[in-house]
């Protein structure tokens, strides 16, 4: 699944007073890709690889669609409603010398490299209803809000976890011992029919955000804040590996083959959609342009950017620069129009290479 794209939007568009001509209906699309893993030279150089990050792999993906339509856009209160379609999955790893060592033993018998990893992917989609409001607070002017819910349908869900460890034994060899866990949700199954393999949630977003046009303007919100949907009737398996294991035959002859053992179950499992928090801010620079800074909190990953927005009659052109923890420094470009907007963000041109890639687009009418 290629990865999230954050909507570039919501990670550092500052917050905008309604204008007259805003449009009634609104969609928005886009994907985009993070990850961050150990570079080839902490890899080959064995002092940092004994004191390498455990959350050295992580990689986050995602997919979006969606519809929202006003009424009365200039309206200083009213509802929004729309529809929506989105495609996540989150991967980390931790014991990256267990990673190294699988394909080569250090001859040290007995050294033992523990390895985890986790992933979780699915598809959900469904509507929301958000109201607009705005509230006179003395010295702000007046201070506008939002408060929406948003309820989600998962079809498609499948998780993995594996954990064990790697052993160095006699002679070079390796010896490895692991357990596996797995949710599907939609999977193919004998024994859970694909009607039942659905889970329900609500998610609720609230927003607030101040200043008027030619001033210093604000935003805080938070998106998709709300518990755990629970998912039914989930196609579960529970494994176990063991390498170093000695079994007889019937006639009597020693046996070195891994023992592997498991079983599938009918079974509930949970999915966490992390809440995204932002907090933006737009200062006037000059007659046409404004200064951009920005902060998303959106699980494990913390974001900050700065950027600088210039405005040519009814076109907005901005550039902004972005720092995560773990992650290389990447560079956005977005344009926005009358009737639409392009968004792109990347640390390399170069999508095959790049560790960053994410592209979105919009549309107004």
């Amino acid at each position: 699944m290629g990865m999230a794209l954050l909507v570039l939007s919501t990670s550092w568009a500052p917050a905008q007073t309604v204008q007259p001509n805003e449009p009634t209906w609104r969609i928005d699309l886009g994907q985009g890709r993070m990850s961050a893993v150990l570079s080839g030279d902490v890899l080959e150089d064995e002092r940092q690889l004994t004191h390498a990050d455990t959350d050295a792999t992580r990689s986050w993906a995602r997919n979006h669609l969606s519809l929202h339509w006003r009424l009365d856009p200039a309206a200083a209160s009213g509802l929004e409603w729309g529809s929506y379609l989105v495609q996540e999955a989150h991967v980390r790893g931790v014991g990256a010398q267990a990673g190294v060592r699988m394909n080569q033993s250090t001859g040290i018998e007995g050294a033992r490299y523990p390895f985890a990893v986790d992933s979780v992917q699915h598809r959900r989609w469904g509507f929301n209803a958000r109201y607009h409001g705005s509230t006179p607070v003395a010295r702000l002017d007046r201070v506008r809000w939002h408060v929406g819910a948003n309820l989600l349908a998962v079809d498609r869900f499948k998780s993995m976890g594996a954990e064990g460890v790697l052993t160095d034994g006699a002679g070079g060899t390796l010896a490895l011992q692991a357990t596996r866990r797995s949710d599907e949700l939609g999977g193919t199954s004998t024994f859970i029919s694909p009607d039942k393999a659905l889970g329900w949630g609500v998610t609720l977003d609230l927003g607030i955000e101040g200043g008027a046009a030619g001033q210093t303007q604000w935003a805080l919100s938070v998106r998709d804040l709300g518990p755990r949907v629970r998912l039914r009737h989930v196609l579960g398996n529970d494994q176990t590996l063991d390498t170093d294991t000695v079994s007889f035959d019937a006639d009597g002859y020693v046996n070195f083959a891994p023992a592997i053992s498991g079983r599938y179950s009918d079974r509930q499992a949970w999915l966490r959609i992390e809440p995204e928090w932002t907090a933006s801010l737009a200062h006037p620079l000059g007659r046409a342009g404004r200064g951009l800074a920005g902060l998303v909190w959106h699980g494990a990953r913390q974001e900050l950017s700065v950027g600088y927005e210039h405005r040519l009659a009814e076109h907005r052109l901005s550039v902004i620069g972005y720092a995560l923890r773990d992650m290389p420094f990447s560079v956005g470009l977005r344009w926005d129009m009358p009737y639409g907007s392009l968004g792109w963000r990347g640390d390399r041109l170069s999508a095959g290479k790049a560790r960053i890639w994410m592209l979105e687009g919009g549309l107004r009418f």
